[in-house]
């Protein structure tokens, strides 16, 4: 989460939030009533946004078709290929759609530059568009040389490319967008504008060297470069992420309701605005892994579902950040698979590299031990495009991502044992609890520290998010203040507790979760990692002893996170030891509690040495799609190697 530690740091500068105070997320105080779900027929009635903002921050929860582009908008055009002008001087077809392709180059939008089409424009909302646009070619002409690695691309149109992205790096380095932000927020995008300017020179100059000692007949065509090309475009993306963040606090001026920086299942949910989507890079990688599964429909379908893929059925219901999880997925297949990388014997070399350096690293400090001991060991550039994946979502929208089955399987759990409303402590942007109200259950959400519903307003930076805004309102509230809360509303026993993702190395989860059964409460939805980034060893043991296990669905997976969702209801007496719930099954046998954990896919655990090697198949897979090169020996007992698997 590096690229957003200097935002948060940041944001006690900001000259529009001039009492801003960096604070964490153990909680603090206010009562707001529950927030029910609009019916489809009182939307009529919704008063309109009274500000392009408010406009804008509604519509980061339209449904996706609504949030992707399928013609260009009237604000932008299209113009010479970003290879060189001698490839294609200007778009020549009349067809904005982005399938269309250009009767001079044959070629498609991706392969084409975009530029600003201003008006009487404000002059910060007019930098910020234009540096948009200068981000996106960049990220393209890395999208175009990793399309053509397998079939057309050639030294010469890499060198191209190359000499592109510097050239419009320099360009971007002289935009006035960061002269026009609040103190400190523009020295900080303009360091983002600089790391751009800097992998695109370090690119060019690998392009160089890659030229001379490139060997055609090698598998993986990008040897040499790939690091600095997949580098220059999680830079890109930092870029885009942080302009879409200034934009939604308030920071940037947005120009209209309809012309602002995109959200995100647009900017990468657009086939052919920053990568081609439909290359059937996902579907070719499916068949592939088939094939050599070896495992009858079903049982494929289940392995499928395990791993974090949505069935086609479910797709029309993915909500903004479940959408992003897929689409994330798809691009890094596109990038890791399908050039070679992953099945490259230099990566395998690197993997082991990780693994080993992993294991001599020695903390400085107790929460340094900590996380370090959770640490996923990777080759550099495969950490840094997770990170780049997950953290910058996960500070705009939520740190769990639940599927569709995922929260309709909850919500009914819920019903069944007479829950109807939710309570969520340490709700950051209130996005999971939005989500829940949109599926029907009554939420109020609360953290020490609310961030602004409509991008103004919020004097103190959430530790987590920062000043983005909330989907939902948050107010301010603490442990001690559960009581009030729940006073003077219905039934405690049919309030259900949300703990999302509760801060590690914190009393918080537990010191909430027993005030609300002191309070009446009863049920607890709980979203995180168990024996993991989550929550505290106090918190599992109250669990275990005092609550029985009525539910348990995995999250959707970013990398190799161990994030599920579980429900659990107090006992009305505490029963012996034997009856106690298994708060982490072993990943093949179910019914034994694990106790180790695969230091490379931490979702998996096992009990044993026996139910390791059983699930060696499943391992295998669950590698491919986390993306994890394998490092797995043929011979020996796996389990008792301490740099791949750890104890609980």
């Amino acid at each position: 989460m590096s690229d957003w530690d200097d935002m948060f740091s940041a944001a006690a500068g900001v000259d529009a939030h001039p009492n801003i105070e960096i604070r964490g997320r153990t909680l603090t105080s206010s009562d707001e009533p529950p927030q029910k779900k609009k019916s489809k027929k009182s939307r009529k009635s919704v008063s309109v946004p009274s500000t392009p903002l408010q406009s804008v921050l509604q519509s980061r929860m339209d449904p996706i078709d609504n949030q992707v582009w399928d013609q260009l908008p009237n604000w932008l055009s299209i113009g010479s290929s970003l290879c060189s002008r001698k490839v294609c001087s200007q778009w020549t077809q009349h067809d904005t759609s982005f399938d269309a392709i250009c009767t001079n180059c044959n070629r498609g939008i991706l392969h084409h530059s975009l530029h600003l089409i201003p008006s009487s424009w404000n002059a910060s909302a007019l930098s910020a568009l234009e540096s948009l646009t200068m981000v996106r070619n960049i990220r393209c002409c890395c999208s175009c040389i990793l399309e053509g690695s397998n079939s057309d691309a050639n030294d010469a149109t890499v060198k191209d490319y190359a000499r592109v992205t510097v050239r419009i790096a320099k360009q971007l380095v002289q935009s006035n967008l960061c002269t026009t932000l609040p103190r400190g927020e523009g020295e900080i995008l303009e360091r983002k504008f600089q790391t751009i300017a800097r992998s695109a020179n370090s690119f060019k100059e690998k392009v160089k060297a890659w030229c001379k000692k490139k060997s055609d007949h090698s598998e993986f065509q990008l040897k040499g470069v790939f690091d600095e090309l997949v580098q220059l475009i999680i830079d890109c993306d930092a870029a885009y992420f942080r302009m879409y963040y200034l934009q939604n606090s308030g920071m940037i001026p947005i120009q209209s309701s309809t012309v602002f920086i995109p959200h995100p299942p647009t900017y990468f949910g657009t086939q052919n605005l920053t990568w081609r989507r439909q290359n059937n890079c996902l579907e070719n990688f499916m068949k592939v892994a088939r094939a050599k599964s070896n495992l009858k429909n079903e049982d494929w379908r289940d392995l499928v579902k395990m791993l974090g893929g949505i069935q086609v059925e479910d797709l029309i219901d993915l909500d903004p950040l479940s959408f992003m999880h897929q689409n994330r997925m798809a691009e890094s297949i596109f990038i890791f698979w399908k050039s070679g990388w992953l099945s490259s014997e230099d990566t395998r070399r690197e993997m082991k590299e990780a693994v080993m350096t992993s294991s001599k690293m020695v903390a400085s400090d107790p929460e340094e031990e900590f996380y370090d001991a959770h640490q996923t060991p990777a080759p550099l550039i495969l950490q840094n495009w997770r990170d780049s994946c997950r953290d910058l979502l996960c500070n705009l929208y939520a740190y769990a991502t639940l599927s569709p089955p995922s929260l309709k399987g909850i919500v009914e759990v819920l019903k069944d044992i007479g829950i109807s409303d939710f309570l969520e402590m340490g709700a950051g942007t209130g996005y999971v609890s939005r989500l829940f109200q949109q599926s029907g259950v009554q939420v109020s959400a609360f953290d020490i520290v609310p961030t602004s519903a409509d991008g103004q307003g919020a004097y103190e930076a959430n530790e987590y998010h920062g000043l983005s805004p909330s989907y939902l309102p948050v107010s301010r509230a603490e442990s001690k203040d559960i009581p009030s809360l729940m006073s003077n509303r219905i039934d405690a026993k049919k309030i259900a507790l949300l703990l999302c993702y509760a801060p590690p190395l914190s009393t918080m989860a537990e010191d909430t979760l027993r005030m609300f059964i002191k309070s009446g409460g009863r049920v607890l939805v709980h979203i995180g990692e168990f024996k993991g980034l989550t929550g505290s060893e106090k918190l599992e043991k109250f669990l275990k002893t005092d609550f029985c296990l009525k539910h348990r669905t995995q999250c959707l997976r970013w990398g190799t996170d161990a994030a599920e969702a579980t429900v659990w209801v107090k006992k009305s007496k505490i029963r012996d030891v034997s009856s106690m719930p298994l708060l982490l099954p072993c990943s093949y046998c179910l019914e034994s509690e694990a106790t180790k954990r695969c230091t490379l896919l931490r979702q998996l655990v096992y009990c044993s040495s026996d139910c390791c090697e059983l699930h060696s198949t499943v391992r295998t897979f669950s590698a491919w799609f986390s993306i994890t090169p394998s490092t797995e020996d043929k011979e020996g007992r796996l389990f008792e190697n301490g740099n791949l698997f750890q104890p609980l």
